[in-house]
């Protein structure tokens, strides 16, 4: 069960955060995988820069 509550956790943030972000008079459109892939071009950005 904590598994279940983890994931929807993750889900319900990631969704929060693409509202916050959103602007203008487009429908929010709400993509896990668009997430996803943000998050790991942020971290591979950071890993170059770093480097």
């Amino acid at each position: 069960m904590v598994h279940f509550n983890t994931s929807f956790t993750a889900l319900n943030l990631a969704k929060l955060d693409v509202q916050h972000q959103h602007q203008g008079q487009d429908p929010l459109v709400f993509s896990m995988a668009s997430v996803k892939r943000r998050a790991l071009n942020h971290h591979l950005l950071e890993r170059f820069i770093v480097n």
